[in-house]
């Protein structure tokens, strides 16, 4: 049986979840409302700029997105990116990823940008055979695993 304030932690952590979401829908010019039927399964490309996200959430309302953007946000972690096997170019910059990883479904990636972060390692990209831009500057990168 779980306690209520692990129930309040999940609800309040849900509810920014979609906050984040109605802001990210909002910027693009997609209708939160409309996501449950299916309104961003033609999207292409989603960006957000310095709002301060704290984690890449609501990707599987997307699954055609080639291209994602975010840029200036408080996220520590590459995840939920795995329900993008279209995705060609992600960009998850000047923010506070600590590791390349998450990326094993992104298959068709050819562009990755994660400069300004934290990351100390290059590892976890040799799966991403079309991957022909890696822009790692700014980081505090002391070993490279192939």
């Amino acid at each position: 049986m779980r306690g209520s304030r692990e129930e309040k932690a999940d609800s309040a952590s849900s509810g920014e979840d979609e906050e984040s979401l109605r802001e990210l829908c909002t910027v693009n010019g997609i209708k939160f409302e409309k996501l449950q039927k299916g309104a961003g399964k033609n999207v292409a490309s989603l960006e957000m700029f310095f709002s301060g996200f704290p984690k890449i959430i609501g990707m599987e309302n997307f699954p055609d997105l080639q291209n994602l953007t975010l840029m200036g946000q408080q996220i520590t972690t590459l995840e939920n990116l795995d329900c993008l096997p279209n995705l060609t170019e992600l960009c998850v910059s000047e923010s506070k990823i600590t590791a390349i990883s998450g990326l094993d479904g992104c298959k068709k990636l050819k562009k990755l940008f994660l400069y300004d972060n934290k990351i100390t390692k290059i590892e976890n990209i040799s799966h991403l055979e079309q991957l022909n831009v890696l822009w790692l500057n700014n980081n505090n990168i002391i070993a490279i695993e192939v």
